[in-house]
């Protein structure tokens, strides 16, 4: 397996090898959302990542029941070896402070 790489065939992000953790924040399109999961990205480039009860649903909704497919959301993921967990999701996206988004 090629640094970078997760045993799952998607992108690994560095520092996560077996036991490593990291974070992750990603600003997409939800294309495909459960109550236990949501995909955010779009074609060749996408990350699922389970929604558990302590996931934070902040902005105009206040659980993943609000979010559907399409919305733009912003959100922090944890990577804990080839598992993604999403810890907190915006709706509608709001940047980090100080970041600016295209």
């Amino acid at each position: 397996m090629a640094p970078g790489q997760s045993g799952n065939g998607r992108p690994g992000l560095p520092g996560t090898g077996p036991g490593g953790t990291a974070g992750i924040f990603l600003i997409g399109r939800v294309t495909a959302v459960s109550r236990t999961s949501v995909t955010i990205g779009g074609p060749g480039r996408s990350i699922t990542a389970a929604v558990t009860a302590s996931t934070r649903v902040t902005g105009t909704v206040s659980s993943i029941s609000g979010i559907k497919v399409g919305d733009r959301v912003s959100a922090q993921i944890s990577q804990t070896g080839s598992t993604y967990t999403a810890t907190a999701i915006q709706y509608p996206t709001r940047s980090p402070v100080g970041v600016t988004v295209p």
